[in-house]
């Protein structure tokens, strides 16, 4: 019977040698020390772990991007189990960087990967930096600038054409598919914003339907005139425009569910001619520009406030793009 009780003090001697008895979170082991039970930390495991991220700095030896507690950019709340970001950061692990001024109201916060036009492979950061994508009409790293009208020179000579012609080379890879659909994605450089045609179809003898997708976009006011020519590797579309509005690029998109005439699907990036399967089709392009596309028409400044132009003396218009006649 003593032996019994000697053998229980001991035990609750050997216990109570671990700190603060592991605080119910942990066992505690022969040389005194708590083990942890999984989300707590600390000598006496009174702390609870925080969410872990790639680190943007510090990580391991052999990576500098390893997990790390709220990803090296905060400091955890042990209490609580979350974590404090430092300035610019955010996320439950502190993961991602904020947006500048949270795009103004303006502007959508996106990762590089959403905003990047090229196709090269992504880096550890893909998912990790966001940048503002703006709504039309505004620019800038916060989205808090407003764009103002763009226009011809006046006071540079410029060919008869007041428009551009787009070359939109259609070319097949690895042979001739017998029906085929792409969709265009329109830059519009008044307003910086992206518009995507419905599926055309690029097989069709005709160029009828390539222009009435064109028009139905609301971004291409006019068409001048279209060509079409067919060959063994593929197909060639030049289309003219005549009117003032300046496209900044058209583009092929392989995703998208725009079905209807307007939309604007999340933005896509191209797709290498090299990537593509066999039969599919490699949208190029070739502006030519016939007249400029400069804000305040180059003869005024930009109010970034309201969007308006400040022409200069012996200028006026919208965009400044006329001259005072000289008597």
């Amino acid at each position: 019977m003593r032996t019994i009780a000697a053998l229980v003090v001991l035990a609750a001697s050997a216990m109570a040698s671990c700190p603060n008895l592991c605080s119910g979170n942990g066992r505690c082991g022969a040389d005194d020390k708590c083990t942890c039970y999984r989300g707590y930390t600390g000598t006496d495991c009174s702390g609870r772990k925080c969410p872990y991220g790639k680190a943007w700095v510090e990580g391991s030896a052999d990576d500098p991007h390893s997990f790390a507690e709220c990803s090296n950019k905060g400091v955890c709340e042990r209490a609580s189990g979350m974590c404090s970001c430092y300035e610019g950061y955010e996320g439950t692990a502190c993961h991602r960087s904020t947006c500048p001024g949270a795009c103004s109201g303006h502007g959508v916060c996106r990762y590089i990967e959403e905003l990047s036009t090229n196709y090269a492979e992504f880096n550890w950061d893909t998912t990790k930096i966001q940048g503002c994508d703006c709504d039309a009409g505004f620019t800038g790293l916060d989205c808090a600038s407003r764009l103002c009208p763009i226009g011809d020179d006046p006071m540079t000579v410029a060919p008869s054409l007041n428009g551009q012609r787009w070359t939109v080379s259609v070319d097949f890879h690895a042979g001739f598919p017998t029906t085929a659909e792409i969709h265009l994605d329109i830059g519009n450089l008044e307003d910086g914003s992206t518009v995507s045609t419905r599926p055309i179809n690029i097989l069709a003898n005709s160029t009828a339907p390539f222009e009435q997708t064109l028009l139905d976009t609301g971004v291409i006011k006019s068409i001048a005139s279209s060509t079409v020519d067919y060959s063994e590797s593929g197909v060639v579309y030049t289309f003219t425009l005549q009117d003032p509005l300046r496209l900044s690029f058209v583009r092929n998109r392989w995703e998208s569910d725009c079905t209807v005439a307007g939309c604007q699907p999340r933005k896509l990036a191209p797709v290498p001619k090299d990537a593509l399967e066999a039969g599919a089709a490699f949208v190029s392009e070739e502006p030519h520009v016939k007249a400029e596309s400069a804000r305040c028409s180059n003869r005024g400044t930009c109010d970034p406030a309201s969007g308006t132009c400040g022409c200069y003396e012996g200028f006026y218009g919208r965009a400044c793009q006329y001259q005072t006649v000289l008597i």
